[in-house]
């Protein structure tokens, strides 16, 4: 009877030990099928949240086929836009502040920070950008751009220019080579806009008008002492910039200076970060990694220059008439 029962049991705990083993091996089974049948991982994704035409479509498309990820992006028309869309729920890789936005922002406290030892190429991006005012409140971003914001004036006088006269003096980062080896952020496009006057210079007074930035750039009093310095004159570095609205006829008789206020915020820069909830790691450190390249910077300028153009022909059409007494 002993005998009976103990082989009894024996045949239970193997017929247990065959079904508990036949599970593991069917989920097994079941687990590497709905592997192959799932589609491509959120992985080959990127979602990006950016300024409206800081990213144009033909350097989306050159980074989609270098890096095999495809790139969705969400733009926004400004910076405050983009804000608040950051103060969404969506869920973003990337995206791109404007420092002047960013301080004090409850939006920003959802980005995360960029471990910049783990970007190749982060040794390119000049001290400067990374001591900047208020960088400690912020998480670490990659700057791509800088510009100043301040009026026109006459040279002769103190007092700024009338209504509708304010000047925009801005200069977007091109990453260039040293001489000494490593690269840096450089200036490399001039936008001034005295919004009396919506005319395009003509190719005949461009080197005159890109002469008188330098002078007015160099004129500027309250910026920080790495902005004094003298910008590249090698013309391939100094590529005209339309902005929103547009520039005005270069005239030697009206003598300008660039002033910066000495209160607020008189410099801008225009920045990548992580997003809130980053789902695509890889592909956002990627995406980092291809921009600080220099030849795909200087592709990123000359493609958003392009695009700078294209609008300020619609933004003219707009503010023209406004201005006319």
């Amino acid at each position: 009877m002993r005998r009976f029962l103990s082989s009894k049991f024996t045949f239970a705990g193997l017929l247990v030990l065959a079904i508990v083993v036949g599970v593991a091996w069917g989920l097994k089974i079941k687990r590497a099928a709905d592997i192959r049948r799932a589609p491509e991982a959120d992985a080959s994704v990127l979602k990006i949240l950016a300024l409206k035409n800081f990213l144009p479509s033909q350097f989306i498309k050159a980074f989609e086929a270098h890096a095999n990820i495809k790139v969705e992006l969400i733009e926004a028309p400004t910076p405050e836009a983009v804000l608040l869309k950051l103060e969404g729920n969506e869920k973003y890789d990337l995206v791109t502040l404007m420092s002047t936005q960013t301080a004090g922002a409850a939006a920003v406290q959802k980005i995360q920070p960029i471990k910049l030892n783990e970007i190749s190429g982060s040794d390119s991006i000049s001290p400067d950008f990374l001591n900047l005012p208020g960088e400690e409140q912020r998480p670490t971003t990659v700057p791509v751009s800088w510009g100043l914001i301040g009026l026109a004036v006459p040279a002769d006088s103190d007092e700024p220019v009338k209504t509708g006269e304010q000047a925009n003096l801005s200069w977007a980062s091109v990453i260039e080579k040293k001489p000494e080896g490593g690269l840096e952020l450089v200036p490399s496009t001039l936008n001034l806009a005295l919004l009396s006057e919506l005319t395009a210079p003509s190719k005949e007074n461009e080197a005159q008008f890109l002469a008188r930035g330098q002078r007015l750039f160099k004129s500027t009093t309250h910026a920080p002492d790495f902005l004094r310095s003298a910008p590249p004159t090698e013309p391939r570095a100094l590529q005209l910039h339309h902005g929103e609205s547009a520039f005005s006829p270069y005239d030697e008789e009206s003598a300008w200076r660039f002033a910066i206020p000495t209160e607020g915020s008189e410099l801008w820069v225009l920045s990548l970060s992580f997003g809130g909830s980053v789902e695509n790691t890889a592909g956002a450190e990627r995406f980092i990694e291809y921009i600080l390249k220099p030849a795909n910077a200087a592709s990123l300028a000359q493609a958003s220059h392009q695009a700078s153009c294209n609008r300020a022909v619609e933004s003219n059409a707009k503010l023209q008439p406004k201005l006319k007494p």
